[in-house]
């Protein structure tokens, strides 16, 4: 048995820990992060071009078989650069005889594919909703979307360091990479009280819709507030005491002396509201989120603009169909690791070989 994950993140390696665990062949593909520790894994670093049966089409039935009776097709591209270069340094007076016009298109993008019985797939094959209402694109967002000051989902990871250094930091949506990246920044974000935080979400409550499995993270994000909160206080207090030594002085001192500044809030969160457009200016830097909220999601009707330096979205994923229009509907033994347990998934498995005895 031949069990092929598509995946690069947690879930992917945990499928893959687990079913090379229980002693079967199995094969991870997709696009790692440089920092994972992928030693003793075998694994393909590729995009997924797409998945199709071998031989037989989304609407083929057999009349006393089941379509596991055909493999899975799992197409990748492969970069070949990296390849033609070794083989330049090894062979370099077959190369010297190609011109430079075929060494460019040797560099370009092939495709490449591997057989398999099951697949199981996480991130991979989805992708990230987009910021606005009802999960399709706010206004100017597809202008912006290869901009490097905005991620999305699982992107943020690999931006983790400039997500860091951003002084006011703007998050759209309660999705488990936003809540996973709170936990991730709270540290930095507590010790500079120069950087701001805001988070836009659909929600009443943040995070409400997240797995109980995570509570590890929600606790992090609830010790978040509570010490952002603590901090605040801290300020008013402070504020309230200068305040009554400023309105204490002598009116020709109090005169010349500027009053304390108010504390504001640095982590402020933007319930029941949607994102209408994104955009940046020609006269000012950063970038500029306006959103919309509405008593029909529950709160307050408003209208209003966020400037910020980084935007990091995550409204959840939604399957990619293109890369699996070879596919039934419901294709027998191809399972989601986001909504299926390792467990269900094993026991969906065992089934196929149970009717084969």
């Amino acid at each position: 048995m031949k069990i092929a994950i598509l995946g690069s993140d947690r879930e992917a390696l945990d499928a893959y820990q687990y079913f090379t665990e229980l002693g079967v062949h199995v094969k991870l593909f997709g696009e790692f992060n440089p920092s994972m520790d992928l030693s003793g894994v075998s694994h393909k670093n590729v995009k997924i071009a797409r998945v199709h049966k071998r031989f037989i089409a989304p609407s083929h039935r057999f009349e006393s078989r089941s379509r596991m009776a055909d493999t899975f097709r799992v197409v990748f591209n492969v970069n070949a650069t990296s390849e033609i270069e070794r083989q330049k340094l090894e062979n370099p007076e077959i190369f010297e005889k190609l011109g430079e016009d075929v060494l460019e298109s040797l560099k370009n993008s092939i495709e490449s594919f591997e057989d398999f019985d099951f697949v199981c797939f996480s991130n991979e094959l989805y992708r990230p909703n987009a910021m606005g209402a009802a999960n399709v694109c706010a206004l100017n967002e597809k202008t912006l979307r290869n901009d490097e000051r905005l991620t999305y989902h699982s992107e943020h990871q690999s931006c983790l360091d400039a997500i860091k250094q951003a002084r006011n930091l703007c998050l759209v949506g309660s999705g488990r990479e936003n809540l996973r990246l709170l936990n991730e920044l709270k540290d930095v974000y507590l010790e500079d009280l120069t950087k701001t935080i805001q988070l836009v979400t659909i929600e009443e409550i943040p995070f409400d819709g997240i797995d109980l499995k995570d509570k590890e993270l929600i606790d992090g994000f609830r010790d978040l507030l509570a010490k952002d909160r603590e901090q605040f206080n801290s300020e008013v207090t402070e504020f309230e005491k200068k305040i009554m030594e400023w309105r204490s002085l002598e009116p020709h001192i109090k005169a010349k002396t500027p009053a304390p500044a108010e504390p504001k809030p640095r982590l402020m969160i933007y319930n029941s509201a949607v994102v209408s457009s994104v955009d940046k200016l020609l006269d000012r830097e950063g970038l500029f989120v306006t959103i919309e909220g509405s008593e029909l999601l529950g709160g307050a009707e408003q209208l209003k603009t966020l400037a910020c330096d980084r935007i990091c979205v995550d409204q959840g994923l939604y399957l990619d169909t293109e890369k699996i229009r070879g596919l039934d509907h419901n294709e027998e033994g191809f399972y989601s690791l986001i909504d299926m347990s390792l467990d269900e998934i094993k026991e969906d498995m065992l089934k196929y070989f149970s009717k084969q005895n």
